[in-house]
């Protein structure tokens, strides 16, 4: 097929498909919760989900956080002890109550996600993160807890 005639079917794709029926969607959802879930280290898996400030367990050598999040926000910023803290993976999440599976290929991806921070061998630590919605109403919704030896 020539160049030309491409280039005539592809326009008259074009013009086909704008008079057909505007296609709406459903705004995005807005961020309406995040949340640390999980603390784990060796020996311990502790689910934090509760809101607690302050870990039960003997947390020692190296520590992972997860963190839950619905609706849609820009990324989330973690602190530990006040210096940034990148997250180490990011799932989708396709149900969002404990304990909160993650999507596997073909299954439609929802609005909820799961991040996990790793801490090294920290063992007394102040763990926060926070995430702002992409849509309206904009806003920051944040949580945070110590993590400590006791």
């Amino acid at each position: 097929m020539s160049s030309r005639v491409k280039s005539l079917a592809l326009a008259v794709g074009m013009v086909m498909a704008s008079t057909l029926a505007p296609v709406s969607a459903a705004p995005a959802q807005s961020l309406i919760g995040v949340a640390i879930y999980k603390v784990v280290s060796q020996g311990c898996v502790e689910d934090v989900s509760d809101g607690r400030g302050q870990t039960r367990c003997d947390h020692r050598g190296p520590i992972t956080v997860t963190v839950v999040e619905s609706g849609y926000g820009r990324g989330p910023q973690a602190f530990l002890n006040g210096a940034p803290l990148a997250y180490a993976s990011r799932s989708s999440l396709c149900e969002f109550r404990p304990p909160f599976v993650p999507c596997t290929g073909g299954q439609v991806v929802g609005y909820s996600f799961s991040y996990v921070f790793e801490l090294d061998d920290q063992q007394i630590a102040t763990f926060s993160v926070s995430d702002r919605s992409l849509t309206a109403p904009v806003q920051t919704m944040g949580a945070a807890i110590q993590i400590a030896s006791h």
